[in-house]
This record gives C-alpha cells, sequence and structure tokens, in this order.
C-alpha cells in the first residue's frame, strides 16, 4: 500500500452471521462473555452492567439492538469495550474475528436514497476478499442506544 492511502485498522466481528467491523482507535479491549448485572428500567437492549476491575459499564446486546434474532451466548460470545469520547459501554457480539487493515480502495460507495431506509449507524462498507464488512459509527450507535 502506498503511504498516500488511507489505512484505518479496524477489529472485525460477527452478529448474525454478517461481519461488522469498528475502528480500533474506539476499542479498548475484548473479553470473554461473563455475567451481566440486571438494572430496571434500562431500555431492552442495555442487558444491564458489568463490573471491570472497578469499572462499571453498561452492556449492549447487538441482536436486540437491531430487532435480530436472539441467541443462546457460549464459548465464543464476546464483548467488545468500545470508548467515545469519556463514555465506555460493551457491545455483546457472536464471535470477535480479527484485526484488519483497511485502505480507502476498499471502501465501496454508500450513497444514501431518501427511498431506502439507511441504518445510520454503518459509516462505511469495506470489501475484504469476498466479505463486505459494516464498518460502525460507533458513537451513533452509542448515542442513538443511550
Amino acid at each position: 500500500m502506498s503511504t498516500d492511502e488511507i489505512i484505518k485498522q479496524v477489529l472485525t466481528f460477527y452478529v448474525n452471521g454478517v461481519i461488522y467491523g469498528i475502528e480500533l482507535e474506539n476499542v479498548i479491549e475484548t473479553i470473554r462473555f461473563q455475567p451481566i448485572t440486571y438494572v430496571p428500567r434500562l431500555p431492552n437492549y442495555i442487558n444491564g452492567v458489568i463490573n471491570l476491575r472497578g469499572r462499571i459499564i453498561p452492556v449492549i446486546d447487538m441482536h436486540i439492538r437491531y430487532n435480530l434474532p436472539e441467541v443462546d451466548y457460549n464459548e465464543r460470545t464476546c464483548i467488545i469495550i468500545t470508548k467515545v469520547d469519556e463514555y465506555q459501554v460493551g457491545i455483546i457480539v457472536d464471535k470477535v474475528v480479527d484485526v484488519i487493515l483497511i485502505d480507502n480502495l476498499n471502501l465501496l460507495e454508500t450513497t444514501i436514497s431518501n427511498n431506502i431506509n439507511i441504518n445510520k449507524d454503518i459509516k462505511e462498507i469495506v470489501k475484504v476478499g469476498d466479505n463486505s464488512i459494516l464498518i460502525l459509527d460507533i458513537r451513533k450507535f452509542l448515542i442513538g442506544s443511550m
């Protein structure tokens, strides 16, 4: 890749058979699924909170947030701890895949049509090999969730 190309590092993961990505600058860490403490009166897609080394972090289930079929958590289920500004939020995903490098040559055009209900949380779509990866705009995803 030439030095004038835009390069990003993206953490990729599966939710309901679709590959998503979050720019690595917004990822603190990934952890194995752990018990979540229920907190009353939160929106249904916020499962509750976890205590991660003394930090209380709300946890969002992407299946519920996107009205996808709910699945049982298993040994591959992970929580991605993300950050936007001073906020940290966990996102439950089916499986973390890898960290990949992308450049502007892999970006697909994402025109917004008034006739189509576009998911406003998707920042970009990237083509890597035979796969299309939906890159989340983590700020819109989290703010839309709170």
